[in-house]
């Protein structure tokens, strides 16, 4: 069957690529802003570039920098570590078959089976992937002239290599050295095969610690993925561990193979073709046989056991919680708010996750109405980044919709000392300055904008309109953002939330934005006498009604103190008032006793302050 070659290999990377496009996508790791480890940064020109030449596995590290930007699309991301899958798979083919290993082909499905478990996590080591390439690479090439050359002649090719592939892939380069010493070993070599064996070991060291200067440690671990950029950490999670697994599958397969081989050999030293199997090993031999004489066969079940394989690998590591909390950060990346409220109830509930969905309720007109229906937290309403949590950098996007412009820029800061210049921190201190009226810095951060592959237009036209015009009159999102920022520091920026909201208020009466968010801060502290006592603020800000929560908030105030409330011409909604009557009924009914009530209540008012305020949670309606 001549295509089966070919067949199965195609329609396994086809449905791989498929899945990593339009079940993983792959692009949530480039927005994934912190939560992804040392996603590499990458800028065009010779002064980003020169760097990489100073360290062993530099110049791997510089094409994954340059690979992981394409992961800004979903379908390129998706074809980036289909190839490299692929081109793992057809390095490892080659050398199984060149060490006489051919019945483990196989295990060659291990790199792309490995590369969507990781993928699957939302992860991926570019740098890592890359030097393997290399490696895999390097040391199909050396079997292909060495088969040519004799043992001076191998030598001296493995020398040259040897300096080629420490210099582009690092600490890799010990994979390569094994794989070259094995296969010297299978064919019966021993001397050269010790000499590369031990060529592991010294090439790091003479090459790594004596020409390029750097440390023992960075000598034998750049390269490998348990390198960060803060040093050698020991894999501490599945995608990491699977990484790591990857650069020792094939030396412990030929290792396998090998064992088997001296195994068999000891087992079966007199055996000839004469010789006649009989019992269980005849039949076993009898079913071989069959076996290798029906190929359409072979083809079937070798093509359904990897499948069965891969999708047993994939549905036992595909995290969707993690990608629905990666899409929740997206979608605040590109302010997609309807598309985010879709996907936040299978988000993890995190602050940051609670902090994006309170900001596109805003933006959509329904946190006054809506945010009960959502799990709260005070504290994630407004988060300042004094608990030194980086991660999801998008919700620092509050403070600037806000107009806390300062704070913005110091948590965007922090960001890019943690986690370098991805093009998304670069792009929001940029704007920062532009609303601070900062040219200069913003020239700084447009100017390495620029040089990146997929934000350098924007940071071109924005540098063309800071030419024409310095102020940018014309800039409606950064006129919109310096209209209610503060027009001076204030020591309350480092205060709590509500005592920013309330300076932000004091200087532009006008911000809704600052009035809806210290109105939910009011609600969420239970502190409903301030909440009342901004009543006055709505005709000013263009409401026509008050939204639901800020009625029941009302009623639950005017029912606990007995007190009215003025509502300067509006009215409560008459229905907003039996609701509140039947939640008083039915809490009654159960004697005020609110354990013995939670599970009515909170079928029937899980999304509404009322409940809320008797029980401190939301979100829970069924």
């Amino acid at each position: 069957m001549r295509y089966g070659r070919w067949v199965p290999s195609l329609v396994f990377f086809g449905l791989a690529y498929l899945y990593l496009w339009r079940v993983v996508d792959v692009r949530l790791i480039y927005y994934a802003a912190g939560m992804v480890s040392d996603f590499p940064e990458f800028f065009r020109g010779e002064a980003f570039f020169r760097p990489f030449l100073s360290y062993p596995g530099g110049l791997a590290e510089y094409l994954g920098a340059f690979l992981a930007q394409w992961f800004y699309w979903p379908w390129t991301g998706a074809l980036v570590v289909t190839l490299q899958a692929w081109l793992l798979a057809a390095c490892a083919r080659f050398l199984l078959d060149a060490a006489g290993a051919a019945g483990l082909r196989w295990v060659r499905f291990a790199f792309p089976i490995g590369l969507l478990i990781v993928c699957s996590h939302y992860a991926y080591h570019f740098a890592a992937v890359t030097a393997l390439s290399v490696v895999l690479l390097a040391a199909c090439l050396y079997i292909a002239i060495a088969t040519r050359l004799r043992e001076r002649s191998r030598l001296l090719a493995f020398g040259v290599l040897s300096v080629a592939v420490y210099s582009v892939a690092g600490a890799a380069y010990l994979l390569f050295a094994v794989l070259c010493a094995a296969w010297e070993l299978w064919r019966g070599r021993w001397r050269p095969g010790a000499v590369y064996l031990a060529c592991a070991v010294a090439a790091p060291y003479v090459l790594g610690v004596l020409i390029f200067g750097v440390s023992a440690e960075m000598a034998f671990a750049v390269g490998l993925p348990s390198w960060t950029r803060t040093g050698f950490v020991p894999p501490r999670d599945i995608p990491m561990v699977v990484s790591s697994a990857l650069v020792v599958v094939l030396p412990l397969s030929l290792c396998v193979a090998g064992l088997w081989r001296l195994a068999a050999r000891r087992r079966h030293p007199a055996e000839t073709k004469g010789t006649k199997r009989r019992g269980p090993a005849a039949l076993l031999n009898a079913a071989r046989l069959w076996y290798g004489c029906a190929p359409a066969l072979r083809w079937t079940l070798a093509s359904l056991m990897l499948l069965a394989a891969t999708a047993a690998a994939v549905m036992l590591s595909y995290d969707s919680v993690r990608k629905a909390t990666f899409q929740v950060h997206y979608y605040a990346c590109r302010r997609m708010w309807p598309e985010l409220l879709g996907v936040a109830r299978r988000a993890s509930l995190s602050f940051a996750t609670i902090n994006a969905v309170n900001r596109a309720l805003y933006h959509s007109g329904r946190l006054g109405s809506e945010m009960f229906a959502w799990p709260q937290r005070p504290e994630a309403l407004l988060v300042s980044g004094q608990d030194q949590d980086m991660t999801f950098w998008t919700k620092f996007d509050t403070q600037m919709d806000l107009g806390l412009v300062n704070m913005a820029q110091k948590n965007y800061t922090e960001c890019l000392e943690i986690y370098g210049p991805h093009p998304l921190i670069l792009e929001r201190l940029a704007l920062a300055n532009l609303v601070k009226g900062n040219v200069g810095a913003a020239r700084i951060y447009l100017g390495a904008l620029s040089k990146t592959l997929f934000h350098a237009r924007w940071a071109r036209e924005s540098l063309a309109h800071l030419e024409a015009d310095p102020a940018l009159a014309k800039e409606d999102r950064v006129v919109q953002w310096r209209s209610i920022c503060m027009k001076e520091d204030s020591p309350t920026i480092f205060a709590p939330a509500h005592l920013q909201l309330q300076t932000l208020l004091k200087e532009n009466g006008g911000n809704r934005m600052a009035f809806e968010y210290l109105m939910s801060t009011y609600m969420l502290t239970r502190q409903l006498e301030k909440l009342v006592g901004l009543l006055d603020r709505f005709d000013a800000l263009g409401y026509k009604q008050f939204p639901r929560h800020y009625e029941e908030a009302i009623l639950v105030y005017a029912y606990t103190t007995r007190q009215p409330v003025f509502l300067y011409g509006r009215e409560i909604d008459p229905q907003t008032k039996q609701r509140i009557e039947r939640f008083s009924q039915t809490f009654n009914r159960y004697g005020k006793d609110k354990q013995a009530a939670l599970r009515e209540l909170a079928g029937g008012y899980g999304d509404s302050y009322f409940f809320f305020n008797l029980y401190g949670l939301s979100g829970v309606k069924r």
